[in-house]
């Protein structure tokens, strides 16, 4: 067996390469000690925001400037939330108990348009219940299609984990999107499928798996149309494995983007 040239015993004197810094670094401490100033910023500034509708004050730089931190502060806590949902699901920790993945699916999907799409979240934020915001949003072109066996179906699985893994593909969709995302739900034996399909400009055939890598970057040129960091994706597939399940990739450059998520519709099946 090869012997590991980062042991503690091995190190050289003087500075620490920054690859041994980080295999020592305490990630899941690291992402507690985050998790607070990010409440606390994530608090002031709504309640900021609320002050200012309050008192009737016209909308100037400084309300749009608090929605942006707000929004950017929401990114920042779902990746978070992703690395966490990440390291739980590796030491086998699971919450598993029966929901509806429809009504958890509407909710998600606006949350990702809040932070994603904030245009089109400003336009339907006054719209009163799920249905008016998601009839909104189908007539600008993000649609969600639910087969009746998907409608009545309860998952027996993970919610915070598979919340993760919608959002994730959702934000994806959203942030190529030109005119129009297209989410399917539907049942097949003993599986659960989500589908989410953008217009995008596509991934090149020999880049679907390279985008759920971690830390890889597919970048933006005559080749390849898509960029990002790729902890999203490589989190979701990560949660989707160790639930059971899997997520797959249909794509072509310039034809747009489909990501299915399989799920056992029962975590203990066959466990």
């Amino acid at each position: 067996m090869a012997e590991d040239p980062y042991r503690q015993e091995d190190a050289p004197d003087g500075p620490v390469d920054d690859q041994c810094f980080f295999r020592q670094l305490n990630v899941e401490f690291l992402i507690h000690e985050l998790k607070d100033p990010l409440s606390v910023i994530e608090a002031n500034a709504r309640l900021l925001i609320e002050q200012q509708s309050s008192n009737a004050a016209p909308e100037g730089r400084s309300v749009k400037g608090l929605q942006r931190i707000l929004r950017s502060t929401r990114k920042a806590r779902a990746l978070l939330w992703d690395l966490m949902e990440v390291g739980r699901a590796e030491s086998a920790c699971f919450d598993c108990h029966a929901f509806q993945p429809e009504a958890v699916l509407k909710q998600t999907l606006i949350e990702a348009v809040e932070t994603h799409a904030p245009e089109l979240f400003a336009k339907m934020n006054n719209l009163q219940g799920f249905e008016a915001q998601m009839a909104y949003l189908a007539r600008e072109g993000i649609r969600m299609d639910v087969q009746p066996a998907a409608a009545q179906v309860q998952l027996t699985q993970d919610e915070t984990k598979f919340r993760q893994i919608a959002v994730n593909l959702f934000k994806n969709a959203l942030s190529y999107r030109r005119r129009m995302v297209l989410i399917h739900l539907a049942c097949r034996h003993d599986l659960f499928t989500l589908a989410v399909r953008d217009d995008g400009p596509g991934i090149e055939d020999t880049h679907h798996e390279l985008i759920f890598q971690r830390y890889k970057q597919v970048h933006s040129d005559a080749r390849v149309a898509r960029n990002g960091h790729g902890l999203g994706l490589a989190a979701s597939r990560i949660l989707a494995r160790t639930m059971g399940g899997d997520i797959f990739l249909e794509s072509q450059l310039g034809q747009g983007a489909l990501f299915r998520l399989e799920l056992p519709i029962d975590f203990f099946a066959g466990r």
